[in-house]
């Protein structure tokens, strides 16, 4: 089995929230999603162990690292639509508090809802794998995960070919790529654990690729794959038929196609991963933003005009009607960015981030570029705080420091100081009801997530 990590995250967090809906009649008023990242990790540990169980191998979980500068435009457009969900739940939630819900108001929460994924969901899955018996076997790749899952089916096919190999995702792009003669694609959403003769049975959707295109006498399935991008609607039997009667009409718009679903050298990076452990290690304990910002250094030293580096943070669950909470944590991303340019010797070029403004996504420079030798980073903490949490356990020292730092860049941002009971809330991780409180969860995170980038 080959899974796609992204996929299988977002697969996990469907099913988590699904059960808890199931188990919880009394949700509605909460804000956000229902479980926490410690649940999406036990669950994703446990689904995991329970494929094993059914006598399927697990090969390779691989998570994106970078994601190519001509996508950058589709996770804008996503981001975006982020951002106008959270409104829209924001507006339907309020109704649910005063009452004034119609007859499908709950329904349009519930949809909201669903959207509003925990802006650090995939890090906590493949955290949790990394920290796991699985580490072996979880890669975080310099690319997209589709085209690496393409390469290690490949490998797999080429080292074990007495066996199947699967490819378990939800996005049927996967379908279109050249995987070799074995390898099926396992839809993540349409498996099932039935009883069968007095057996537990594993059940699963498969598209065989290989096995279509034999019948096309074709030797991959781009041809047919071309047709539904041509057309939308067109039924699996045209497309079939427009192909074996030759009518593909092979111009540039087919080989730019075509080209989106060919392997471009993640063969040989994924074969140096599999020999290279420290590299392995390095990338698989650093979040995708951060490995892809890396990447974006690196290529800006070798290009001829220097480009933007842009920084797209995770989307935030906080309040549409305040000022994005990536306000907090802004100097100590920017010391980062400095530090990742003065220790690679790089030129420097433009940072940018991406951030939510109401219901748009803006571009916000970044950079000031200072001397990184000798200069004092404004990060430090008052040693009297040191001195009072001293005796806590490392993770609740941690809360502290990053408490800290938040309500000092909250002071700066003019923001009002919250209250004990709000604070209380936000570090014992509890659920609420309270857009305020949401809000300063959210600012939390972002102080939080700013040394995350900074240590990775």
């Amino acid at each position: 089995a080959i899974i796609d990590g992204p996929n299988f995250a977002h697969h996990i967090y469907q099913e988590v929230e699904s059960e808890q809906r199931a188990s919880n009649s009394t949700s509605s008023n909460t804000i956000g999603p229902l479980s926490t990242y410690a649940d999406y990790a036990t669950k994703a540990i446990e689904w995991m162990d329970c494929l094993e169980q059914y006598g399927v191998r697990i090969g390779a979980v691989i998570f994106d690292g970078a994601l190519p500068a001509e996508k950058r435009t589709t996770r804008y457009n996503r981001l975006t639509a982020y951002a106008k969900n959270l409104d829209a739940y924001r507006a339907r939630h309020e109704q649910v508090l005063l009452g004034k819900v119609g007859p499908n108001g709950a329904g349009l929460l519930h949809q909201s809802r669903q959207r509003l994924i925990p802006a650090f969901l995939v890090a906590a899955v493949q955290e949790a794998l990394v920290s796991s018996r699985y580490s072996a076997v979880t890669y975080l790749v310099p690319g997209e995960a589709d085209p690496f899952c393409v390469a290690a089916a490949r490998d797999a096919c080429e080292q074990h070919p007495a066996q199947k190999v699967a490819i378990f995702s939800n996005d049927s792009d996967l379908v279109v790529y050249p995987h070799g003669k074995s390898t099926r694609i396992v839809a993540l959403k349409g498996l099932s654990w039935r009883s069968a003769a007095g057996q537990k049975v594993l059940l699963a959707d498969v598209v065989w690729p290989a096995s279509i295109a034999g019948k096309l006498h074709r030797a991959d399935v781009t041809e047919i794959a071309f047709h539904f991008y041509l057309d939308p609607q067109c039924g699996v039997n045209k497309a079939r038929s427009l192909v074996e009667k030759g009518r593909t009409k092979k111009d540039q718009l087919y080989r730019d196609f075509a080209k989106l679903y060919c392997l471009h050298g993640e063969s040989e990076t994924y074969a140096t991963l599999l020999i290279d452990q420290r590299e392995r290690q390095l990338l698989q304990a650093t979040d995708a933003r951060v490995s892809e910002l890396i990447c974006q250094v690196k290529d800006s030293a070798v290009e001829v005009a220097p480009p933007e580096v842009v920084m797209s943070l995770p989307f935030l669950l906080d309040d549409p009607l305040r000022a994005t909470a990536w306000n907090i944590g802004t100097q100590v991303r920017q010391y980062a960015y400095e530090m990742l340019f003065s220790a690679l010797g790089y030129p420097r070029v433009e940072v940018s981030e991406y951030r939510r403004s109401r219901t748009s996504i803006v571009k916000v420079p970044m950079t000031e570029w200072k001397d990184i030798p000798g200069t004092a980073p404004p990060l430090s903490l008052d040693p009297r705080s040191l001195t009072d949490v001293e005796t806590l356990p490392v993770v609740d020292r941690w809360r502290m420091h990053v408490a800290e730092i938040m309500l000092r860049d909250m002071r700066v941002e003019g923001m009002s100081r919250p209250s004990l009971d709000a604070l209380r809330v936000v570090l014992q991780g509890q659920q609420t009801s309270q857009w305020p409180v949401i809000h300063l969860s959210a600012c939390y995170q972002a102080a939080y997530y700013s040394w995350r980038i900074l240590a990775q």
